[in-house]
């Protein structure tokens, strides 16, 4: 055989061998498997070979193309016949604003960027379509409650709860409160809101209801309360419930006042009051009286008393001179720290 003969034999096997080396490595890539969970990424590795630096890059598009969101991950090394979850980061896109409760769908596409044996790079890249659904579930809005009250106002609280289902773009927004009753809207509350998909979200909520002390402890208010959430100019409401506000001195009337003489300067004169609470616990009542003769104070008085939950009926008593002719009463009371 010629020398020249068995170099090109040599060379052929060298070129075949090389090949090689570069096609099998090509079939590990297409033997590369992904699913994607949530922020979960499982790459598994069919092939023969370890592949090197595999890392994950994650885009979220709206129905509109614009990227609302995207990730990645760090690199890993996958052995062969082996499968390896990793973690993608997912960023909101800043610059972009588009409400994830305005979505029906989002599109995701996938890069699976790796190195084969250390010497050649590839890329399998694919995408899907994940239906939104409702962007929120088991929703829960309780009834509200009056913590504390005072001059001109009472503060209600209520609860909210629901669950976020949005993948891949978090919530960023507001819950919002409103609170009317049969006058109009009487008081209002907004707080922060922020919430990734699978996500339960527990909120309480304290509103301030402007009303007149007198409305307040002496008619019933049924409040009508309205929760949504609000992103980006999308408005998804929650629910409505309502709460009936049952007044502490309801029916409260001033009786005929009794008038007994005590001497010749002066008499007795007793005014009766009387209120149905309608509360289910008792509380303390402050009084405070001043009868007028004309636009002249002629006697005053003042007490504490603990009402009982139902008939209630206080006396003021007032020790008034003969001479002065009683025509006016001014009644101050004071209760669950609010007074008229």
């Amino acid at each position: 055989m010629k020398i020249s003969t068995g170099l090109a034999i040599a060379s052929t096997i060298i070129l075949i061998v090389g090949v090689g080396l570069i096609l099998i490595p090509l079939v590990s890539v297409m033997g590369i498997s992904v699913s994607m969970n949530q922020s979960i990424a499982t790459i598994k590795n069919n092939g023969p070979f370890e592949i090197y630096g595999v890392s994950v890059q994650t885009r979220v598009l709206s129905p509109s193309g614009q990227v609302i969101a995207y990730g990645s991950s760090t690199p890993v090394n996958l052995q062969p016949h082996s499968t390896q979850p990793i973690m993608v980061v997912i960023t909101q896109n800043s610059s972009i604003h588009v409400s994830p409760l305005s979505l029906s769908y989002v599109t995701i596409i996938f890069n699976v960027n790796a190195n084969l044996m250390n010497v050649l790079p590839a890329t399998v890249s694919f995408s899907r379509n994940v239906s939104i659904g409702s962007a929120v579930s088991n929703i829960s809005v309780s009834q509200p409650s009056v913590i504390k009250s005072g001059n001109g106002y009472v503060e209600l609280q209520t609860a909210v709860s629901f669950v976020y289902n949005v993948q891949y773009v978090p919530l960023n927004g507001f819950l919002d409160v409103s609170v009317s009753n049969s006058t109009g809207k009487v008081g209002e509350a907004s707080v922060p809101i922020s919430a990734t998909e699978g996500q339960t979200v527990n909120l309480v909520v304290p509103i301030n209801i402007s009303i007149s002390p007198r409305e307040l402890l002496t008619e019933p208010q049924t409040f009508t309360v309205s929760s949504s959430l609000s992103s980006e100019g999308v408005v998804y409401n929650l629910g409505t419930e309502s709460y009936t506000w049952k007044p502490p001195l309801y029916n409260l009337t001033v009786g005929s006042a009794q008038v007994v003489p005590v001497n010749s300067s002066y008499s007795s004169v007793t005014v009766p009051l009387s209120f149905t609470d309608m509360q289910s616990e008792g509380f303390n009542l402050k009084l405070s009286a001043d009868l007028y003769s004309g636009s002249s104070q002629i006697s005053s008085t003042s007490g504490s008393f603990n009402a009982v939950p139902g008939k209630n009926t206080l006396c003021l008593n007032f020790l008034v001179p003969n001479a002065a002719q009683p025509s006016s009463l001014l009644l101050k009371i004071s209760a669950f720290n609010a007074t008229f």
